[in-house]
């Protein structure tokens, strides 16, 4: 209350020079001033006012006038503005956690810093996150692209500069036992790697040849001093980082580390020497749950090595750069992790890698049942036709799979989705992007058969709750409902005729249906359990009242969230959710 009353007393205060100031404008002579905004004034007297009251340079004299009557209009309302009683700091502990809990690393920050007491409790969510990279100046390398030209000198010149910068960083952290210890989510990046790995780039071994060889050892040194001192991290991402033995280790003993992801990182010969023979499991991790792998494909092989952390893994999502490479078949039987694996994900698929990926899933369907798989995302390098699709989901039909996506089908034919049903009755998530070459995104192609056949087929699965595809539909025009209206007269609300009829097509409210709607009604009216269906004109949400009549909307109804893209069908490079322990 006193701080309202303190404003008040300077909102009056302003008022009255204000006040002042509008008289001499209005007595002011237009020959005896500067115009400003069609108010003549001393250029004197406005540039005063200007300065005592902290008036922007540019901002003018009627947007001033302007928002101080509607300031005057707020201030002059009768219940005047309301008073907060209670402020956060009233609030019990258990409710502010929850509060930092939710909020982003930078927001704890920021609220860390407006108290002694919020700083207190935000402190391990202000530093639970930290970022070290190896990092190149933007639009540094590009000239260096430059054919003919020598810029090694310059190359190594930049490269010790931002060593230094990391090593500073990460020596910082190392000083904080306290910072260290409150860490959870660890990122670590070489944003070289990714330049020197370009075709057109002409410098491949400066680094490489600097320090013989050693260049990057005192970072790498300093990530795994690091690891050691960090003792509740769950969340590690490493990118294009060369994994040593130490620094597996270093990964495998913390304590706490539920997911692991290897962006484009490359395992030394004596890491998957050790990775492949660990027969006393002294490289176990107990903890790891959650492993992502993206590798080059020249690199997947060595990188599937990294699966042998794993004891207890949940969710495995790899893919490659280019084209999906399976691990070696001297590495098969290892995969007893398999057996706990709830979510998979395979990205880059090609047609000439189907039947050595198909093998591959058989050989350890049979070592590791894969009793647990309940997701499962294929996604191809370009457009597989059904029959190699099924070739590469038949050694998973004993598996209870409940969520399919495939990114990358060439045909989707009808019978298609029979077979489907026969190695997985029980899905309650179904997604297709189409795809007749290699495009990327969710191009948009002619299915082979009707929208309502497709709607009609996928009655068989009597739990589907969420359906996704890429089918072009027409948005800009009528459905037959529509139709139906124009061929009985459109009836009005006077005579209500026909109002039965079309009641049960659309509903009272809408003489319109576009087909975007329409085409989702239709999947509705076929798959009772379904709740969403998405495609090109974004997520259709079904509704059903109590007498099951079907309705569709463009928002979640009032009870229920909206859905998550990554629960159902992650886009392409991503991963299934990660398994988080309680």
């Amino acid at each position: 209350m006193l701080k309202f009353q303190q404003l008040d007393a300077r909102w009056s205060a302003y008022i009255i020079k204000f006040g002042t100031l509008m008289d001499h404008a209005a007595n002011q002579e237009q020959n005896q001033g500067i115009l400003i905004d069609n108010y003549t004034l001393d250029d004197d007297v406005w540039r005063n006012f200007c300065h005592e009251w902290k008036i922007p340079p540019k901002f003018g004299f009627a947007e001033l006038s302007s928002l101080t009557r509607r300031t005057c209009v707020y201030v002059a309302r009768p219940s005047g503005p309301r008073i907060q009683k209670l402020n956060l700091l009233d609030l019990p502990l258990e409710l502010l956690n929850l509060i930092f809990h939710h909020a982003t690393v930078k927001q704890a920050q920021l609220l860390s810093a407006v108290c002694r007491k919020l700083n207190n409790i935000g402190r391990t969510f202000a530093f639970a996150g930290r970022s070290l990279a190896f990092d190149l100046p933007e639009k540094t390398w590009e000239p260096w692209l430059e054919p003919g030209v020598h810029r090694e000198e310059d190359i190594a010149q930049v490269a010790y500069a931002e060593r230094e910068k990391f090593v500073a960083c990460s020596d910082f952290l190392i000083s904080r036992p306290d910072l260290l210890e409150k860490l959870k989510v660890l990122s670590v990046a070489d944003n070289w790697q990714s330049i020197l790995k370009k075709k057109t780039f002409p410098h491949k071994q400066v680094l490489s040849g600097l320090e013989n060889g050693r260049f990057h050892a005192p970072m790498y040194k300093n990530v795994r001093r690091i690891l050691s001192g960090s003792h509740f991290l769950t969340t590690v991402t490493l990118s294009h980082i060369r994994l040593s033995l130490p620094t597996i280790k270093g990964v495998r003993e913390l304590p706490r580390l539920e997911t692991l992801t290897l962006w484009a990182c490359t395992l030394s010969s004596e890491a998957v020497d050790a990775l492949e023979d660990d027969i006393d499991h002294s490289l176990k991790s107990a903890s790891l749950q959650n492993l992502r792998i993206m590798a080059h494909t020249p690199d997947l092989e060595k990188a599937w090595n990294a699966i042998h952390i794993c004891t207890q893994l949940r969710t495995l999502s790899v893919t490659a750069e280019s084209l999906f490479v399976p691990p070696h078949s001297d590495t098969w039987p290892k995969f007893g992790c398999f057996q706990t694996l709830e979510s998979l994900y395979l990205g880059q698929l090609h047609p000439i890698s189907v039947p050595f990926v198909a093998d591959w899933l058989e050989a350890v369907s049979l070592y590791a049942p894969l009793t647990r798989l309940t997701r499962l995302k294929l996604h191809g390098f370009t457009g597989m036709n059904d029959a190699q699709i099924l070739e590469v989901l038949r050694p998973l039909a004993g598996a209870p799979l409940e969520v399919l996506a495939l990114d990358g089908s060439k045909e989707v034919r009808l019978d298609f989705l029979d077979a489907i049903h026969g190695l997985f009755p029980n899905l309650i998530g179904l997604s297709f992007c189409r795809r007749g070459g290699r495009f990327r995104g969710g191009h948009l192609l002619s299915w082979p058969a009707p929208d309502w056949q497709y709607a009609q087929r996928l009655s068989i699965f009597p739990r589907l709750r969420y359906f996704r595809w890429n089918a072009p539909i027409t948005y800009f025009t009528f459905s037959p409902g529509a139709l139906l209206c124009f061929e009985e007269g459109f009836p009005n609300s006077e005579d209500g005729t026909n109002a039965e009829k079309l009641d049960k097509i659309q509903g009272p409210d809408d003489f319109y249906i576009l087909d975007g709607d329409w085409v989702p009604l239709l999947f509705a009216i076929h798959c009772p359990a379904l709740e969403v269906i998405s495609g090109f004109l974004g997520a259709h949400y079904v509704s059903r009242d109590p007498e099951m009549k079907v309705s569709i909307a463009r928002k979640p109804p009032i009870e229920t969230n909206e859905y998550d893209v990554d629960h159902w069908d992650p886009e392409r490079y991503g991963h299934w959710p990660s398994v988080v322990r309680k």
